[in-house]
């Protein structure tokens, strides 16, 4: 089990996690164990991130979403914006938005998460569409 403390960092910031690991988050005034599985998607808010656990349930705890983005396993969570990271086991689909921009649809959420331009071309190289 890996923790995340409240700076957004772990002792060994080298180590990727994995999707079957349960990692302790600091949220508030508490810690939360979470499955990496479970994650649906993180977002950036200011110098926190909110990682979504399911449509509704959400924690906010100190750190970056590149900390978060380069400890995810690469092959389950894909960077779609400078502020979201999504896990691809909820990705149901992709449209494009605008010339060069997309939304990204999860299970269980109606309201799509917008990928941006840069992020829109990386993963249509990605995915070869």
């Amino acid at each position: 089990m890996e923790g995340i403390g409240n700076n957004g960092s772990s002792s060994d910031s080298e180590e990727k996690f994995s999707m079957d690991q349960r990692i302790m988050v600091a949220a508030d005034d508490r810690y939360v164990l979470i499955e990496v599985s479970e994650i649906m998607y993180i977002e950036a808010l200011g110098n926190y991130v909110q990682i979504y656990i399911g449509p509704e349930k959400r924690l906010v705890t100190y750190g970056s979403i590149k900390n978060w983005s380069n400890r995810l396993p690469e092959k389950f969570f894909f960077q779609i914006h400078r502020s979201t990271v999504i896990n691809l086991e909820f990705l149901e689909r992709i449209e494009k938005y605008t010339n060069d921009t997309g939304r990204a649809y999860l299970k269980g959420k109606p309201e799509p998460l917008e990928i941006s331009r840069n992020f829109f071309s990386l993963m249509k190289k990605t995915f070869k569409v």
